[in-house]
């Protein structure tokens, strides 16, 4: 009995020797991790504090590498892309002929404020910024300017002009592409303009009034009956887009019906050897389409709308950018002219 006695009082006490050597041992491990982490934090924070140092030598660099600064308006897209919109940045630059590429390398990065949106592709790159007569400069800019829409194009290229024409001692800027002139909405060059020649509505300039004929549904006899209206029009857009926007908007005679639905989408127009391409998105196809006489319809009051133009002879419609073989059980891919009859006779 004595034995089994001894025996188990020796085991108790080995058992407490082992618990505090496994005591110890797990202050130890968990000492060595204390030590890591404070290793590893010290380290953490050498890397922030080296970081933090190259910025600061990044940006003192920067300073001495562009001593110059100057605040410059920019000109982006409105939130809604219907014009251009000014947005002052801080340009640093090395000296006064470096300014105007500096500003247009910030202009290509796109707009800081959220509202605004980017006209220029960010691939595109400036390939040549030359003087060849005093006060009027031409900027080259690489393939990746143009986007395939006449329309933005032209915003494009407004806003790099009216952008250096900001610049004391720019008076005219023209914009090219690879030495390639840009063509405007109507397929003209676009040449040497000074900023007072681009009117955007967000200008203090007015804009111009024009009459224009649209065509609508006569409810009574069901023929296209012409709706005169006054619009305001700046040079930022062609006047077939105005067309085309104002008959998506509706009529305004109550003895008419519309011949778009309001919710259709335009994404431009382009005129080219007197042929007019309208570029809808393909909710054109789905919100408009009817019984074949109500299509036809649709089709010749945008075509009828648009020929009252002296530029424009004929229209060649188009869904993002691609010809349409049928607008419901109308051919659709082929150049439409001016359909006298079809529009009521007074």
């Amino acid at each position: 009995m004595r034995i089994y006695y001894n025996t188990a009082v020796r085991s108790v006490h080995g058992s407490a020797r082992l618990t505090r050597k496994a005591r110890r041992l797990v202050y130890d491990l968990r000492r060595i991790d204390k030590n890591k982490m404070k290793k590893k934090l010290i380290i953490a924070a050498v890397c922030v504090a080296a970081a933090a140092a190259a910025a600061v030598l990044a940006g003192v660099m920067r300073s001495e590498s562009y001593p110059y600064k100057r605040d410059c308006d920019l000109y982006f897209l409105n939130e809604s892309e219907s014009t251009l919109v000014a947005e002052t940045r801080t340009v640093r630059y090395r000296d006064g002929k470096s300014l105007k590429t500096a500003v247009i390398e910030e202009l290509i990065k796109g707009p800081e404020l959220g509202r605004n949106k980017a006209v220029i592709n960010k691939k595109t790159e400036l390939l040549s910024l030359d003087e060849p007569v005093p006060s009027e400069f031409v900027a080259d800019m690489s393939h990746s300017f143009m986007s395939g829409d006449a329309a933005r194009d032209t915003l494009a290229a407004y806003s790099v002009i009216k952008t250096l024409c900001g610049i004391e001692g720019v008076d005219r800027v023209k914009v090219t592409v690879e030495k390639n002139d840009i063509p405007d909405s109507e397929g003209k060059a676009i040449g040497f303009l000074a900023d007072e020649d681009i009117n955007l509505s967000t200008d203090t300039n007015t804009s111009e009034t024009r009459e224009l004929t649209l065509y609508f549904i006569d409810k009574k006899t069901n023929l296209l009956a012409p709706e005169m209206r006054k619009i305001k029009v700046t040079d930022q857009l062609p006047l077939a887009q105005y067309i085309i926007t104002e008959l998506i908007n509706g009529t305004t005679n109550e003895n008419y019906r519309n011949v778009l639905d309001p919710r259709t989408t335009l994404n431009g127009v382009t005129i080219t050897d007197n042929i007019c391409f309208v570029n809808f998105q393909p909710n054109f196809l789905t919100r408009n389409e009817d019984t074949k006489e109500e299509e036809l319809l649709t089709v010749y009051a945008v075509v009828n709308s648009l020929t009252q133009l002296d530029s424009i002879g004929r229209v060649q419609f188009l869904i993002d950018g691609k010809k349409a073989e049928y607008f419901g059980e109308v051919p659709f891919d082929s150049l439409f002219e001016r359909n006298g009859s079809v529009i009521l006779s007074r």
